[in-house]
């Protein structure tokens, strides 16, 4: 009998490859932002050529890749306003449009956001939460998972950017999927906290149920 042995393949890593090629293809990358910002240069009608992008991508995977340009604009946005530049007014306007597009795009893939949205400020905390979290977390010993949970808690920060429902779903999966981990050990109570913050702000019914993964 003939076995076809499945490859490996990190799909993540596809995902993030495609979204930053859409980004530096559409948009130019962050110099070429700034110079059309600020009107150095001009620009062709990129949200014909950035849809067009994306639907060539596999629909399965539109969503994604989607959602890590927005990753991408979301980070380059709060850089800027970390920053003294005279200039950055004029390219987070440019940023906004370009995620007012972008937003459009997964509302054509059915995903409606515009009532579901964290506050800006509550997407940041909760990467900045995040982002300590995979810092934090121990390399040796667990070098095969290591790296797969840091793609699961990049996957929570891509959520945030989905909305409210989004982040619910994917955080309930993750504690759900992780629990008792011991790579996660030194983390959980961290991870269990930004779930309890948020159901306790958004979905109160749920909260009890974070509490009880709290000493897993």
């Amino acid at each position: 009998m003939l076995t076809i042995q499945i490859p490996e393949i990190n799909f993540p890593r596809i995902i993030q490859n495609k979204a930053e090629y859409i980004f530096n293809d559409v948009f130019g990358g962050r110099v070429a932002i700034r110079n059309v910002a600020v009107g150095i240069r001009t620009e062709s009608d990129w949200i014909d050529k950035l849809k067009s992008s994306i639907y060539k991508i596999p629909s399965s995977d539109r969503i994604a890749v989607t959602t890590k340009i927005i990753s991408i604009f979301a980070n380059y946005q709060t850089d800027l306003k970390n920053s003294s530049s005279n200039e950055s007014g004029q390219i987070l306007d440019y940023i906004e449009e370009a995620l007012y597009q972008l937003y459009g795009v997964l509302m054509e893939f059915g995903v409606d956001v515009r009532q579901d949205l964290f506050s800006k400020d509550e997407s940041d905390s909760i990467h900045r939460q995040l982002n300590s979290i995979i810092d934090a977390l121990p390399h040796n010993g667990y070098t095969e998972s290591l790296q797969e949970i840091k793609e699961a808690i990049n996957q929570l920060k891509d959520a945030v950017l989905l909305g409210k429902n989004s982040f619910r779903d994917k955080i309930l999966g993750f504690l759900f999927q992780h629990t008792g981990e011991k790579i996660l050990d030194g983390v959980w109570p961290s991870i269990v906290a930004i779930a309890h913050e948020v159901f306790t702000k958004y979905f109160p019914k749920l909260e009890s149920l974070v509490n009880n993964l709290l000493n897993p």
